[in-house]
């Protein structure tokens, strides 16, 4: 219904100037005048509005281009991981049934063992928080200066309980140190990796100046932790965040922490490295899990690289609607400046017959006519860029590791726009050149 209205007021509104001017024609004069003088008004009404399509189109041509470029440097972020054949789940055990830690870890390490051995399964690992999925943000603090009485003050970071094989199945780098190992359980000393972000900020990228080093969370039982290790930074929020540090320990070192940290043992998320396409294995998956406990269900089951697909969603439906606006945009310009010209032309036939006749050549006539068109293409690029320096600020929310006014877009819009209305108004100005000054001046 909005459809046919939207179509409805559009015909009466632009058909109104038209048959408004036609019913005020002046009789004499136009009858004085000739054809050839009539409709001069018209004209200019007509050159306004491709004028303002024009610029219409240059500003959606900007904003389509700037996201453009913006989704290819995205696309190009490296998200600190390899997403390639890995399923991710997540297994939730009952608080009921698994209320001590022991009981869950041992069915969390009986499922991990049986999965790994499955045909096919290359990798496996678990953590309290899979990339783009659950995010877990601990205060800390870096031992060697005095500590904030208040802990909300202290820095914050992205921490995850991961297993010793959570970094090598999601092919996150070692940069320096050691990787966790299984030993590094709760009989051992307290252990972290940190990505290359946490060095960034606290040891200005010297990764072996925070090797050795400690740092606690926030808690009054928490114990000091020593970096062991230092990875790649991983896009946990998506792949245009603003980098956080992020800080891995030993899933079975939870137990060493405050009590809230148990239920993680009751939620861990399994990512499962496999030698062919992820979802056909979770058959064997849930079969392996019915024989650990009939009861246990999965939730969250997802394969890696659709999670990182479904991280663009958003960006992806922007870019397509305002490139499909664009280029409509661009379309109906092209086609509303080449019916002007071609209705200019055949108005203009006994005009351009006469400059033949006195010696004008045909292609001083494809000129004449090109020029014209040129001039209104000009005049709407030049407001359109105007136009769009002011539509491009809401777009800045939008765009990663590009600017607003990028010169290269500006310029590369348009020439765009100036070639479409080149070409748009060559076949008008092909026509007009081969008018034979005889037959446009028959009946003058």
């Amino acid at each position: 219904i909005f459809s046919v209205g939207t179509i409805f007021v559009a015909a009466v509104l632009f058909g109104f100037l038209p048959a408004w001017k036609a019913a005020h024609v002046n009789v004499e004069s136009a009858l004085k005048s000739g054809a050839r003088s009539s409709g001069h008004g018209l004209a200019r009404a007509r050159k306004t509005l491709i004028v303002s399509e024009l610029t219409l189109a240059f500003m959606l041509l900007i904003s389509a281009s700037l996201l453009v470029k913006s989704f290819w440097r995205l696309s190009n972020v490296n998200p600190g991981f390899d997403p390639q054949h890995v399923l991710t789940f997540r297994l939730r055990l009952p608080d009921s049934k698994y209320d001590k830690p022991e009981k869950s870890i041992r069915a969390v390490k009986e499922l991990r063992r049986r999965i790994s051995e499955l045909p096919g399964v290359t990798r496996l690992g678990i953590t309290s928080g899979i990339p783009l999925g659950r995010q877990n943000e601990f205060g800390y603090w870096l031992e060697g200066q005095p500590e904030l009485d208040n802990q909300v003050q202290w820095p914050v970071a992205l921490a995850y309980y991961v297993d010793e094989d959570l970094c090598r199945t999601l092919g996150i780098p070692l940069l320096a140190g050691r990787m966790l190992s299984e030993t590094d359980g709760t009989d051992s000393p307290a252990v972290v990796l940190v990505d290359d972000e946490f060095v960034r900020v606290h040891f200005r990228g010297d990764m072996h100046a925070a090797l050795g080093r400690r740092l606690r969370f926030k808690g009054n039982n928490e114990p000091w932790r020593e970096i062991v290790g230092v990875v790649r930074h991983v896009t946990h929020y998506g792949l245009e965040e603003h980098a956080r540090a992020e800080v891995y320990q030993p899933w079975l070192q939870m137990s060493s922490g405050p009590s809230v940290s148990f239920h993680y043992f009751r939620a861990m998320d399994f990512a499962v490295k496999t030698a062919g396409a992820p979802t056909s294995y979770l058959p064997a998956i849930k079969a392996e899990l019915r024989k650990v406990d009939n009861d246990l269900t999965l939730g969250n089951v997802a394969t890696l690289e659709k999670k990182l697909h479904d991280s663009t969603a958003t960006r992806r439906l922007n870019l397509g609607l305002i490139t499909t606006f664009a280029l409509l945009s661009l379309a109906l310009s092209a086609v509303g400046l080449y019916g002007v010209m071609s209705y200019g032309v055949n108005q203009r036939t006994t005009e351009i017959g006469i400059r033949m006749a006195v010696g004008a050549q045909p292609k001083d006539i494809l000129k004449l006519i090109l020029r014209e068109g040129l001039v209104l293409a000009v005049i709407g690029t030049l407001l359109g860029v105007s136009g769009a320096l002011a539509l491009t600020r809401f777009l800045s929310s939008l765009l990663l590791g590009i600017s607003a006014t990028d010169p290269v877009i500006y310029l590369a819009a348009s020439a765009l726009l100036l070639v479409v209305a080149i070409a748009a108004c060559f076949w008008p100005a092909r026509k007009a050149s081969t008018v034979q000054p005889l037959e446009a001046l028959r009946y003058e």
